[in-house]
């Protein structure tokens, strides 16, 4: 028997799930227009061409090729479009401009990762008016927009690069540091963000000995279980060769976590017989044994959970990449 289902990452709104959406675009929208954004309306594709300059992965965008055998693209956001509509239709516009938006955007995110592939964008960008009012502008209108929300939990996510990088050139993070965190914000695992925060605020308290014992083995071996990761999610399962390589990355992540898990276990052991030594404060000084023993043990409960949690999300990967071949 034929089983109807959606495709990965996508599903259904019903009746009152629809009902409410509404309700809140409509909240939304009032908002907006109070603060003089006019709404925009842009196509579902775009050209594949016009998206490169977000500098997206290839692996998380949907592709098409047209009639002419051009690459066109689902639209992984709003701002790019808008630009695009900045820079042609509206050039010849007296500044400010004021857009707002409500559209399905489209984007592959990890498979079994919970988030979903199609979501509804909603959203404002104001272009033409300069440093700080337009920042405040915006700022204060999405604080309105929050309070349509009520009574649910909210967080005020600021984008703002100079943010990020300010703060990491402070810590004086390496270019791989960096380069991890970033992804995670921009996918925005945010468990996945907190646990390797808590990650790097442990290893920056450690000794300067313990330090080289198990910073760079430690970061290595995380980089490849995420190099690896990464390559398997670029490989779609369609043939069984490609079953099969995307299946060999990913026992590829397993073994490095594994060995990240082995590695981080005999630090722990050997920490654990002098853990007066392990770690100093901000000013230098020794942490005592009793203090150093319950960070120890912290430490090893939170990065046991991490792996536990990512070894079970990477056999799930396995497990579904080898029924797609048998479906």
């Amino acid at each position: 028997m034929t089983i109807f289902t959606t495709p990965q990452g996508t599903r259904d709104l019903m009746f009152k799930e629809c009902k409410s959406l509404r309700n809140i675009q409509t909240q939304l929208r009032n908002v907006f227009d109070h603060w003089g954004y006019e709404e925009i309306m842009t196509p579902m594709v775009e050209y594949y061409d016009t998206f490169t300059i977000a500098q997206m992965k290839e692996t998380e965008v949907y592709k098409i090729l047209d009639a002419s055998n051009r690459i066109e693209t689902l639209r992984a956001d709003m701002t790019i479009p808008i630009a695009r509509v900045a820079a042609t239709k509206c050039k010849d516009e007296t500044m400010p401009l004021r857009f707002q938006y409500f559209a399905n955007v489209f984007k592959v995110k990890e498979e079994l990762s919970g988030h979903q592939n199609e979501s509804i964008d909603c959203g404002i960008e104001l272009l033409g008016v300069e440093e700080p009012y337009g920042d405040l502008e915006i700022l204060l209108c999405a604080l309105d927009a929050l309070c349509v929300l009520k009574p649910f939990h909210y967080t005020l996510e600021i984008g703002n690069l100079n943010f990020f990088k300010t703060a990491c050139d402070r810590l004086s993070l390496d270019a791989h540091t960096q380069d991890t965190l970033a992804d995670l914000i921009n996918r925005k695992s945010l468990k996945a963000l907190n646990d390797y925060i808590e990650t790097l605020n442990f290893l920056t308290r450690l000794s300067a000995r313990y330090s080289r014992l198990i910073a760079e083995p430690t970061a290595k071996l995380a980089g490849e279980v995420k190099d690896f990761s990464e390559k398997a999610n670029s490989i779609f399962p369609s043939d069984a060769q490609r079953v099969d390589l995307r299946t060999a990355h990913l026992l590829e992540a397993r073994a490095s976590l594994m060995a990240l898990d082995s590695r981080l276990t005999d630090c722990y052991l050997i920490m654990n017989q002098n853990p007066e030594g392990c770690f100093t404060t901000a000013k230098g000084k020794a942490v005592p044994a009793s203090e150093a023993t319950e960070k120890l043990d912290k430490m090893a409960q939170s990065l046991g959970d991490l792996i536990d949690r990512e070894n079970e999300l990477l056999k799930g990967q396995i497990e579904s990449t080898k029924r797609r071949l048998k479906s």
